[in-house]
């Protein structure tokens, strides 16, 4: 995912943009180990939500967003191999990214 991450930033130094998709980055990226598809991107306004701790089990799904940033999140879909929409629990693997205006 940093590699990702940098080619992200790189396209956003060029385009003074975020790219609308991990398509516009063009060339080949790599993919996600847990089930070889690609990564999932969102980009804008982007929900933070607490770390919870691995002791005390939750899903993305029940969770409230503490604070709304602006920049991108990429993540994995993890060893469930289900999408829980990049919110924070015990299985997803994420990278949020916060840019200053």
């Amino acid at each position: 995912m940093a590699g990702i991450a940098c080619r992200i930033e790189e396209f956003r130094l060029v385009e003074g943009r975020l790219p609308e998709s991990l398509g516009e980055l063009g060339g080949e990226l790599p993919r996600d180990p847990f089930n070889g598809e690609a990564f999932s991107y969102q980009f804008g306004e982007i929900a933070v939500y607490e770390n919870v701790s691995y002791s005390v089990p939750r899903t993305g799904k029940d969770l409230e967003p503490i604070d709304m940033i602006y920049g991108y999140r990429l993540w994995s879909v993890g060893k469930n191999r289900q999408d829980d929409g990049g919110k924070f629990d015990d299985d997803d693997v994420i990278l949020t990214v916060k840019i200053i205006r």
